[in-house]
């Protein structure tokens, strides 16, 4: 018997080395985002479900709390990947930060206006305090068209305050600090179980626009190409597996957001059944990217538009694809 048990020992000795000498033999790489939401669904199935290791890559994951530290940390090659918008990398782009999109994230733009329970209308919420990540980026420019549609000038007839991630904004909104606030999933559905009432969506303004994107340093990633393609084709399964899998994904995210699985049931049915706000393929749409650019400029950040090129790469993802 006491044979027995060191031969146990042994065993399970043998098969922690194995696993520690196999997961060394993984080429570690970095990815960093604002915060857990559904934008980052894909990358979340695509490390959950063993999609970046049978690429021979180990993730680890870097919360940035904020999407302008998400664009610096990728500028300054603190990280390698993140899920980053599209309207910010462009803000960045502009700025001669070193940034580029290689893979589509999230497509659909996925804010909703959410507001407190007493206001029921836009004349009610004129003059209230707003939260949004930035004046520059997607939550400003989808704020400023609902309210133009709605007779309302978004700098004049409200307060802003400025909060760089969705759970911050959704935290301030909760607190009764801010009366209305710019959330993505799953934390609207969150907010509508505790009384808040969505007043607009960004996705009814929002056609022609690529939500975010897999970021890259452009040099990084130019050194280190077959890392970028495996990254990449770990996305493309993911895609795949999430439209295919709903129980699974489900569960991550879940986890990943720490939410009601009641919630994220209904975030799944709105972004993969109703929206199919991921791209399968993992291919960019230059004419999204354009709208993108178009945007910024509308919003006055930038004097005139840039190059599409100068936003996005495509030769990862089409690499990726063969």
């Amino acid at each position: 018997m006491k044979h027995l048990r060191i031969l146990a020992a042994v065993i399970v000795l043998l098969l922690v080395a194995y696993r520690a000498s196999a997961q060394s033999g993984l080429e570690e790489v970095s990815y960093g985002s604002a915060g857990p939401t559904g934008a980052e669904w894909i990358v979340y199935i695509a490390n959950d479900m063993g999609f970046f290791r049978q690429e021979g890559l180990h993730l680890s994951i870097v919360v940035t709390g904020s999407t302008v530290s998400t664009i610096n940390q990728i500028a300054t090659g603190d990280i390698n990947f993140a899920t980053a918008g599209t309207d910010s990398v462009v803000n960045a782009v502009a700025r001669k930060l070193a940034i580029k999109i290689v893979a589509p994230s999230m497509v659909t733009p996925p804010y909703s206006l959410m507001v407190s329970p007493s206001i029921t209308n836009w004349q009610q919420l004129k003059g209230k305090t707003i939260s949004l990540a930035t004046k520059q980026e997607i939550t400003a420019i989808a704020f400023r068209l609902m309210a133009k549609a709605n007779h309302l000038d978004w700098n004049n007839d409200f307060s802003i305050v400025l909060a760089g991630s969705t759970p911050a904004r959704y935290a301030a909104l909760q607190s009764g600090n801010v009366q209305g606030a710019m959330l993505g999933q799953p934390f609207n559905f969150t907010a509508e179980t505790q009384g808040m009432r969505t007043l607009d969506e960004s996705f009814n303004y929002m056609k022609v626009w690529m939500f975010d994107g897999i970021a890259i340093n452009p040099a990084w990633a130019s050194a280190h190409r077959p890392t970028v393609v495996k990254f990449i084709r770990a996305l493309r399964k993911a895609a795949a597996y999430g439209y295919t899998h709903r129980d699974d994904a489900i569960k991550i995210l879940t986890t990943e957001t720490k939410s009601d699985r009641a919630i994220i049931e209904k975030t799944y049915d709105l972004d993969f059944v109703k929206w199919k706000a991921y791209a399968r393929d993992e291919q960019l749409d230059p004419k999204k990217i354009q709208g993108v650019i178009d945007g910024v400029v509308a919003q006055g950040v930038l004097p005139a538009p840039i190059a599409v090129s100068d936003v996005i790469d495509t030769s990862y993802a089409r690499e990726a694809a063969r």
